[in-house]
């Protein structure tokens, strides 16, 4: 190894220089810029391969890169050092299936009209109004990028969110589109003005959200959500409304989480903490079913909710524990229970 350490040495004696950013060979064996390389014996030697490129910043294909510190004029698909300024100067470049990688803080209102990726770098934040115009809308993030008080309006093919994404703002789709946020961190949607729509949440740290008055006729469903706050219900609607919740921890303030439901409710290997008087579920139509499968209640010893189900046609309940105790479970219609057991030394332990 010593003697090709000095053969290197000597080999570019003369011909290393440091210009601020870059190293460079200069004046090796033979004319233009070559390669070195190391023979079968161990020799070092130099390559006769000229090579053309090194001047010039690698271009990564399929990819454009937003700052607002950028140029739309001078920017080009792939470098890096040349940015893009705006989303939108961005988007109108990209072809269908780019990525566009946002940097630092872009406030700005874009219409998507072509399928792409926005995803968001390490500490970036987007707000303004994203558009979707027949294309879904997909962000991620490689860090822990952040949508803030964005609104999002897509009438067709929904909005799919991932990564360690901060998202906080309303989605607002006309007709049975669907709605995906998954492995994000902090997660807060307000207003949402939804009609035939799948909303999935998974693997959320937290999430509080918020339909608005007339949310339509939606599925929510919850998986490995850790924490669930909402402060404002998902009900209020004559609609068809259906939640869908597993291994997910619920902290339910003085709020009723579903009102006026007609759907048709499932929860397994859920954890709640009902902190109001309020019901969990309330419907006044007396239609609706619920099921309740290896789940957990921790009501408050002061002021618990004369029950935690009111007036639904039937519920079927199989292992779950309460701490502290509640007047009933069900305040009208058909119980079903199976496993059942009342426990004031039962922790929730979230």
């Amino acid at each position: 190894m010593e003697h090709i350490i000095n053969s290197f040495l000597k080999f570019v004696s003369g011909a290393l220089s440091f210009t601020g950013t870059s190293v460079k060979f200069t004046n090796l064996a033979g004319s233009g810029q070559r390669v070195l390389g190391v023979n079968n014996d161990g020799t070092l030697a130099d390559t006769a391969i000229p090579v053309t490129s090194l001047a010039r910043a690698f271009t990564y294909s399929n990819i454009l890169y937003v700052n607002s510190a950028g140029n739309n004029t001078t920017a080009q698909v792939g470098r890096y050092d040349l940015p893009y300024a705006t989303l939108a100067a961005a988007h109108t470049a990209a072809s269908l299936g780019d990525k566009i990688i946002l940097l630092g803080s872009i406030n700005e209102s874009v219409t998507i009209s072509k399928f792409v990726y926005l995803v968001f770098a390490y500490g970036a934040s987007y707000t303004g109004t994203l558009t979707g115009s027949g294309n879904q809308l997909n962000l991620s993030s490689d860090g822990t990028g952040r949508v803030l008080n964005t609104a999002v309006i897509n009438n067709q093919n929904g909005l799919v969110a991932s990564g360690f994404l901060e998202f906080k703002g309303s989605i607002v789709h006309s007709n049975s589109v669907n709605t995906t946020i998954s492995n994000c961190k902090d997660v807060a949607l307000t207003n949402m003005s939804l009609f035939n729509s799948l909303i999935r949440f998974v693997n959320i740290e937290t999430l509080d959200y918020q339909s608005s008055t007339n949310p339509g006729a939606n599925t929510i469903w919850l998986q490995d959500v850790k924490m669930f706050t909402p402060t404002a219900g998902l009900g209020n609607s004559l609609y068809r409304i259906r939640m869908i919740a597993e291994r997910t921890n619920f902290t339910i303030g003085n709020i009723t989480l579903l009102s006026f439901t007609q759907g048709e409710n499932y929860f397994s290997d859920c954890k709640f903490k009902i902190t109001g008087s309020q019901p969990l579920i309330n419907d006044t139509v007396n239609t609706s079913k619920q099921t309740f499968l290896r789940c957990e209640f921790q009501t408050t010893s002061g002021s618990p909710p004369a029950s935690i189900v009111s007036y639904t046609q039937t519920i079927r309940i199989e292992v779950y524990y309460f701490r502290y105790n509640i007047a009933t479970f069900n305040s009208g219609g058909t119980l079903v229970t199976q496993y059942s057991t009342q426990d004031s030394n039962v922790s929730l332990n979230y």
